[in-house]
C-alpha cells in the first residue's frame, strides 16, 4: 500500500477504536449512575471513574472525548483497592448475575399476583 493508503487505513481503524471506547463509556456511565461513583481528573493521565458495587470496586479509564457522558458523576477521590482487569470483570459478572436474579424474582412475583383469583365478598 502507498503511504497515503496506510495513513487512511490507520485513521479508519483509529476512528473505529474511538467508537468502541465511546460505546463502552456509555455503558460505564449508566453503571456510574446506578451506584456510588466518583471521577478523578488528573492532568497527567486519562480521567478515571470508580464505581462502588456490592461486589467491590470497578474502575475504568476514560477518553477525554467521553468525559461529558459522566457529568452526573461527582469529582472526588478514591483509593484503588488493587483490583486488576480480570477481577474487575469477575465483580461485574457477579453484579450482572445479581441484577438478573432480582429481575427474574420481581417478574415471577408480578406474574403470580396477576394470576390470583379475585375473591367475591
Amino acid at each position: 500500500m502507498p503511504p497515503s493508503k496506510h495513513a487512511a487505513r490507520i485513521a479508519e481503524l483509529e476512528a473505529a477504536l474511538d467508537s468502541v471506547y465511546t460505546e463502552r463509556a456509555r455503558l460505564v456511565a449508566f453503571l456510574a449512575a446506578s451506584y456510588d461513583s466518583v471521577i478523578i481528573n488528573r492532568d497527567d493521565a486519562w480521567p478515571l471513574v470508580y464505581v462502588k458495587s456490592p461486589f467491590g470496586q470497578l474502575s475504568w479509564h476514560l477518553s477525554e472525548d467521553d468525559v461529558e457522558l459522566f457529568e452526573h458523576v461527582p469529582d472526588g477521590g478514591a483509593d484503588w483497592d488493587g483490583h486488576g482487569t480480570a477481577e474487575k470483570y469477575e465483580r461485574l459478572r457477579a453484579l450482572t448475575n445479581l441484577t438478573a436474579a432480582r429481575r427474574r424474582l420481581a417478574s415471577a412475583r408480578s406474574s403470580r399476583s396477576r394470576r390470583r383469583p379475585v375473591r367475591s365478598v
